[in-house]
């Protein structure tokens, strides 16, 4: 009879782990590969190979806090020009099949303007050993990437066409949204729509981090002083750029609902097409991409945090302005290592100064860097198991003696004879 039961609960058992095993694998997304064999435009001809590690990676330094999160489990979607997953640093799966609003493709995997992928690139661009494929790397090395392509690049439209445009965004948006992603990069500005605003508040009621570029005003004189949007809407995270001074990027739009703000000037990211590198770019499409890199970093280890309070953290670690606060770069200039260490109180509405953190890692090109990282970790670990053997090892003979029957409580010495 107990027999029978053993093997009842084995059974029981073996079952659920099957059944565990196949809800696994039926949720993990599925992956597309390379589209190489569709005309998704021509190479740039400005791309070149990448010969040095660029600025903001020294900047932000995420390496940092690459032992705590690299981004893993966590979905970046990149609602722009689409995504290519031909560049090596953007191949092996980390591209997901997403979707084409544009031309009505199955994945959103043809990028003909290169935006998309040049954001895709700083977010989660995969990390390369010997720099085979040039010393760069996102910020979230481990993040996927759902392409949702909704922007043609450089377009001038009317006012009623952008309306359009803005609403074809709110799509994307909402699928987005249907694939349950973490993080949402909006490197666009678009006309404010009730449909738009309505996407925007689904995506942030639905716990998603929301991160938009807080627009240019460099080429576009007539929007200086104007709320830009989505940046502009409530939950979500306005990006202001700088520059390698952490100096407000002169061409980075300023306004009261400027959030924090991130590299924007002189910035290096991949092509759609073959290995190459576009340098020197700008503008706050760039500045959200590392912001949203940023936040997937920290939804891959604080998954406790809501997006709000994702959000709060960024902003609350942020490389503040000397005065405060400004309409120019926020709160400051994002840190990603406070943002991941930093000790808040959770129960503080406002701001208030950082009161811990971790011991500031070594960099990862530090010959050292493993012995110095995992070492005590390791070390710990043996010292904790050779603990419990030791245990078990004293146990063990005297509870088969037992037969493993309890033992016979030991009474506590008679107290009652002592006085003070």
């Amino acid at each position: 009879m107990r027999a029978g039961t053993g093997l009842s609960l084995v059974g029981r058992v073996a079952f659920c782990l099957a059944t565990a095993v196949l809800a696994a694998l039926v949720a993990v997304p599925a992956q597309a590969t390379p589209r190489s064999n569709r005309d998704c435009g021509a190479a740039n001809p400005n791309a070149h190979p990448l010969t040095r590690k660029p600025w903001p990676l020294r900047r932000l330094a995420p390496a940092t806090v690459w032992g705590l999160s690299r981004g893993q489990g966590v979905t970046v979607a990149v609602i722009d020009s689409g995504v290519s997953p031909d560049h090596p640093k953007l191949t092996n799966g980390k591209v997901l099949a997403g979707y084409d609003f544009i031309d009505g493709g199955p994945d959103g995997q043809c990028d003909d303007h290169g935006h998309g992928t040049f954001v895709a690139g700083i977010i989660a661009g995969r990390e390369s050993r010997n720099d085979s494929d040039g010393p760069f790397t996102g910020i979230a090395p481990d993040a996927l990437i759902l392409p949702i392509k909704a922007m043609k690049g450089d377009e001038h439209l009317s006012v009623e066409d952008g309306r359009k445009r803005a609403d074809l965004v709110a799509s994307a948006v909402n699928l987005a949204v249907d694939r349950k992603v973490q993080v949402i990069n909006l490197s666009l500005v678009l006309e404010n729509t009730p449909v738009l605003a309505a996407a925007i508040d689904r995506a942030v009621r639905s716990d998603i981090v929301v991160v938009a570029a807080a627009g240019n005003t460099g080429d576009s004189p007539d929007q200086a002083g104007r709320e830009l949007f989505p940046a502009a809407y409530d939950g979500v995270l306005a990006v202001g750029g700088v520059d390698e001074s952490d100096r407000h990027a002169p061409s980075s739009t300023s306004g009261r609902y400027v959030d924090i703000a991130a590299p924007g000037v002189d910035i290096d990211g991949p092509t759609p097409h073959g290995g190459g590198y576009v340098t020197e770019a700008k503008g706050t499409s760039y500045a959200a991409a590392y912001v949203s890199g940023v936040a997937a970093l920290l939804r891959g280890y604080h998954k406790d945090l809501s997006a709000a309070q994702i959000v709060d953290r960024i902003t609350k670690t942020a490389d503040r302005p000397a005065l405060g606060r400004d309409d120019q770069v926020g709160y400051g200039v994002i840190n990603p290592y406070r943002a991941m260490t930093a000790i808040l109180d959770p129960a503080a509405e406002r701001a208030r100064p950082v009161v811990g953190g971790l011991t500031r890692p070594p960099a990862r090109d530090d010959p050292s860097y493993a012995a110095k990282t995992y070492g005590p970790w390791l070390a710990g670990s043996c010292i904790g198991a050779t603990a419990l053997l030791a245990v078990l090892a004293l146990a063990f003979p005297r509870g088969s003696r037992r037969r493993w029957r309890p033992g016979r409580a030991i009474r506590p010495p008679d107290q009652s004879a002592e006085k003070n």
